[in-house]
């Protein structure tokens, strides 16, 4: 994973899709998840509900993002438009 560390968002995005490398996802995983927190306790002003919630949106976009590969022009917009 250390290598894929210094990928950008779009880098392993694309790895993940065409290469099926799911380190790439996981890194995303752990670069976001903080991110997809913060946006559901902005709306649930709870912090587990929040955290279950970002789980939920993560599983998701898995399928998502195999499939919406080619509409994701910045990352962490999309992310933010999907959760």
């Amino acid at each position: 994973m250390m290598q894929l560390k210094h990928h950008s968002d779009e880098e392993l995005i694309a790895l993940f899709v065409n290469q099926d490398e799911q380190e790439a996802f996981t890194l995303l995983y752990q670069r976001y998840l903080p991110f997809v927190i913060g946006i559901c306790m902005k709306y649930l002003k709870n912090k587990e509900d929040s955290e279950d919630v970002a789980l939920q949106i993560f599983q998701k976009l898995y399928e998502k993002i195999l499939k919406e590969q080619a509409t994701i022009q910045t990352f962490k917009f999309w992310l933010y438009t999907v959760t």
